[in-house]
């Protein structure tokens, strides 16, 4: 139940300024860092729920193809 999610954690990754950057109509790839989540406070050992987005306002976007990949090509710094 997505309202049993608190609306603030300490491990929130806030990414506003990525998305409103991304060409309105068009896909973009973004890549974050495990890291940054642990940075940000997540217990890496009790994450529940891997993928969540959640505004305070109005949220248009497609979400497709969420995965765990190796690499660091077009990795963003961490957000916050």
């Amino acid at each position: 139940d997505l309202h049993s999610f608190p609306t603030r954690r300490s491990s929130d990754l806030h990414i506003a300024r990525e998305l409103s950057a991304a060409p309105s109509g068009e896909w973009r790839h973004l890549k974050i860092r495990l890291s940054c989540f642990e940075k940000a406070g997540a217990d890496m050992q009790r994450v529940t729920a891997p993928f969540l987005v959640a505004t305070e306002g109005e949220l248009a976007v497609a979400v497709a193809g969420i995965r765990l990949e190796s690499g660091t090509d077009g990795v963003l710094s961490c957000p916050n």
